[in-house]
């Protein structure tokens, strides 16, 4: 066991005066030549205490004396101070490990251990750490002392076998400056968004063309299917208008039964409204809907039957309402601005729920000697999941969830990340995220174990895209207590806390594709009626990446945001302001597979570790550095060579660009990128390189060709070999063709 860090030395210029111990006053002494003539003394008393402290060797307590993470208790007295107690830490920044604790017999119960604890808290907050740890073994009534500090269960692991203890790892997280804050010039702590993450089950109603899709096999039958599919797989929950049974009954005979009226009656029917608010809902849509008929007057009984329809789906705020009527269709834009519910075409929300039976996609990457594995946890060994959530100390609600099982279609997905044959994550969010517009995600890991980092940033990026492909999804992440690892790798992803959350409970806007001019104004809807955040009619014309973007929240507070902080709360995003230009940067097929994951086969091959991070890097020649400027959107084309599509398939953002001499390209910066030392020397003659991080990287659903891209002037006389500087409205007209939903 070695301290891995020490704190400079002013640290520790003065020392700490503790609390009066009788007619004593207490201090903590933590400079190194302070405690150095307390050394021996705090080992002496360790070592006959080592049935609760546990063995330490000698050397352990010189160590971490010398470099200062050995704090003193001492009583002043004439003579010379009294050992009243120690406190021995250690750890790797940015998580602090608290060894020992240790007070003397005749000073126990006076408050020396809280402020030993309690003054390396503030130390180690002062500093910027995320988190201190302590081990306490589960026998011992020390427990109770611990949970009072707020050092909380994060997860259990067995002793030494001799004694075959179990031991409560216990974390608290440290109230650090600027840690999951997000970096506006003004402090936005809660955008809003908790009290909207409801659990309810979506609800959306369904007109009668609709039904008769259905019932009478017509055309659109297999996408009416899919919707009615979709209640019996409790995605969602479909209802229907009184409206609907009433106009069904006026063409039944009562004297004949009728199937397809006894088969509608099934469905829950939402009561109409009052007839005040009804009519007002009639007056308000009719004008809207069928302006011309309205205003004179001459609305057919089909008309205000559909109105009617339309206005009880509203009245009881259900989510959606499925029809394939063109003329609601035509202005369900208007509808969903001013209601807040959105019209969907039945073949468009057959298209939903075909996103919520989209299996994720497997991964095997290499990092460092083990092998990290992303997969579907349903075909997992169930006991050692059991067994992992144990340890972890996980919730009940987390165990329920991720041991539930289903003989149908499950509504939650479930994800499992291995290194080997160790459990490193587990993961599991709303199948139907996308019907919902709202996705619950639960995560337990492992952060004792070495890919925990990667593990998280991959699986939370994962969900993040997943949940997010078929519309923006408002999502809501919760952690078991302690996940201090788990929550920085949040928030680098875009996921704040709200003063209205709960412990452990975060949560974001995905919104999964690029925002331009064209999808502007339907964004500007989503996010009052996700969030309650208003943004400018206009987007803004940009000036530089770090401008301020105006908006309003709840309460009509206004705020400020940088675009970088925007386009990371709101990722996986790009923000295509006017007169942001962009790059089309080239890449070979096989670079593209391993480094954007491009490729749509499963390789029994592990793919290169770069693809589970959320930052990435690209190196080029050192001449491009002034085209890869922080904040620059890329457009990656994977050029024709060795097989490749020849087209423009996925973009992304610079984050920062360096240029570096080859031979201090460190082996952390290769691991983010897929190229090796040698790959380099050949890319270019120069010494240096260009060294490019990026992130929100999206993939094109339809790869935009080279003719195309030619036809819409991104292309040049060298066809792509080098990167090229785009307008963003070329950029905005790539984008707009790749992106179908957006």
């Amino acid at each position: 066991m070695g301290v891995q860090f020490a704190f400079p030395p002013k640290a520790f210029d003065a020392c700490h005066k503790g609390p009066r111990l009788g007619t004593d006053l207490m201090v903590i002494k933590a400079n190194p030549l302070d405690v150095a003539p307390f050394v021996e003394t705090a080992r002496s008393h360790a070592d006959r205490e080592r049935d609760a402290l546990g063995f330490l060797p000698g050397a352990v307590y010189d160590d971490a004396a010398a470099r200062g993470n050995l704090l003193i208790a001492l009583i002043p007295r004439a003579a010379s101070p009294e050992y009243a107690g120690h406190l021995l830490f250690g750890g790797t920044f940015p998580h602090a490990r608290i060894f020992q604790v240790f007070v003397r017999q005749e000073f126990r119960n006076r408050g020396v251990a809280r402020e030993l604890i309690e003054y390396l808290v503030k130390l180690l907050e002062r500093y910027g750490y995320l988190s201190a740890a302590a081990t306490v073994a589960d026998d011992l009534i020390a427990n109770g002392f611990w949970e009072k500090l707020g050092f909380l269960v994060a997860r259990q692991k067995p002793g030494g076998v001799s004694r075959k203890r179990l031991l409560n790892v216990r974390i608290k997280q440290l109230n650090s400056p600027n840690l999951f804050q997000p970096q506006f010039s003004s402090t936005v702590s809660d955008l809003g968004l908790t009290e909207r993450l409801g659990t309810h089950a979506a609800v959306y109603a369904i007109d009668l063309n609709v039904f008769w899709d259905v019932v009478k096999r017509r055309p659109r039958s297999e996408y009416a299917a899919d919707v009615i599919g979709a209640a019996f797989n409790q995605l969602i929950k479909i209802v229907v208008a009184q409206e609907f049974i009433n106009e069904l009954q006026r063409t039944t005979r009562p004297d004949l039964s009728d199937p397809a009226l006894e088969f509608a009656l099934q469905f829950p029917t939402l009561p109409q409204p009052d007839a005040t608010a009804l009519q007002h809902l009639q007056n308000e849509l009719g004008n809207l809907i069928f302006p011309t008929r309205s205003e004179s007057a001459t609305l057919t009984p089909q008309d205000q039957s559909d109105l009617v329809h339309l206005a009880t789906a509203i009245h009881h705020r259900t989510t959606g309402f499925v029809t394939s009527d063109d003329a609601l269709l035509r202005v369900r834009d208007s509808i969903y601005k001013k209601h807040g519910i959105s019209v969907l075409h039945v073949k468009e929300f057959a298209a939903l729920v075909k996103s919520a039976e989209v299996s994720v996609p497997l991964l095997a990457a290499q990092l460092s000697s083990d092998t990290l594995r992303v997969w579907d946890s349903l075909s997992a060994d169930s006991n050692a999941i059991k067994k992992f959530l144990d340890d972890c100390a996980a919730p009940k609600a987390f165990r329920d969830d991720f041991l539930a099982t289903s003989l149908v279609t499950p509504t939650r997905k479930r994800m499992i990340v291995t290194s080997e044959s160790d459990i490193v994550c587990l993961a599991s969010w709303d199948a139907g995220a996308a019907l919902q517009n709202r996705t619950h995600v639960n995560l337990v890991a492992d952060e004792d174990n070495p890919a925990a980092e990667a593990a998280i940033d991959c699986i939370l990026g994962t969900i993040c895209t997943q949940a997010s492909c078929a519309r923006p999804v408002l999502m809501r992440l919760d952690l078991p207590p302690g996940h201090v690892i788990a929550r920085k790798i949040a928030s680098s992803h875009g996921f704040r806390t709200s003063e209205s959350a709960t412990e452990g409970e975060l949560q974001k806007i995905c919104v999964g594709r690029p925002i331009h001019i064209g999808n502007w104004a339907m964004m500007q809807t989503i996010f009052h009626h996700y969030g309650g955040l208003d943004f400018p009619d206009a987007l803004p014309t940009f000036a530089a990446y770090d401008q301020q973007v105006p908006f309003r929240a709840k309460q009509g507070i206004s705020y400020n945001v940088k675009l970088s902080d925007l386009e990371k709360l709101l990722s996986p995003t790009l923000i295509i302001l006017p007169n942001r230009y962009g790059n089309i940067v080239p890449i070979r097929r096989i670079f593209a597979d391993q480094l954007l994951g491009a490729s749509r086969q499963m390789s029994l091959l592990p793919k290169r570790e770069a693809l589970l991070f959320s930052e990435r890097i690209y190196f080029s020649a050192s001449r491009n550095a002034n085209l890869f400027k922080a904040g620059t959107p890329l457009l990656f084309y994977e050029s024709g060579r060795d097989g490749g599509s020849a087209a423009a398939t996925a973009c992304a953002r610079v984050v920062q660009t360096t240029v570096l001499k080859k031979i201090d390209i460190s082996a952390h910066l290769l691991r983010h990128g897929v190229l090796e030392s040698d790959d380099l020397k050949q890319l270019t003659a120069n010494d240096s390189m260009c060294v490019t991080n990026f992130d929100n990287i999206m993939h094109l659903e339809n790869p935009v060709p080279l003719d195309r891209l030619r036809e819409l002037g991104c292309v040049d006389g060298s066809n792509l070999v080098c990167p090229r500087q785009i307008s963003d409205q070329q950029l905005v007209s790539v984008l707009r063709e790749g992106f179908s939903t957006g």
